[in-house]
């Protein structure tokens, strides 16, 4: 639990954002749902982080400060969920996520 404190607290650490619509437009359509419906609902300190993860580029989804009891969930870019984790009762899928994903960069950060 330790470390998925810390790899949270680095991810809030990192201040990358890109407003780029051409990278935005070039993601898997439920990523582009995503922010969109984090951007229209306030949903503060949202992120999405691509990552390489068991030799396939996944997609991490943090819902923000505004649901603290959301997971985190990752996706594949087909659109499929590959893990979860967070909330309240600290459920985990991916356990060696922490471990094994390696951050491509930080792709869309609601401030």
């Amino acid at each position: 639990m330790k470390k998925l404190l810390t790899y949270f607290f680095f991810l809030s650490c990192l201040v990358l954002s890109c407003e780029n619509d051409d990278v935005l437009s070039d993601l898997p359509s439920c990523i582009q749902s995503e922010i969109e419906s984090a951007s229209q609902g306030g949903s503060s300190e949202a992120s999405l982080t691509q990552y390489r993860y068991n030799g396939q580029v996944v997609y991490s989804f943090n819902p923000g400060i505004v649901y603290p009891d959301m997971m985190t969930t990752v996706v594949n870019e087909d659109c499929e969920v590959v893990c979860w984790f967070g909330g309240f009762a600290g459920t985990n899928t991916c356990p060696d996520f922490v471990e094994n994903a390696e951050v491509i960069g930080v792709i869309w950060r609601n401030d």
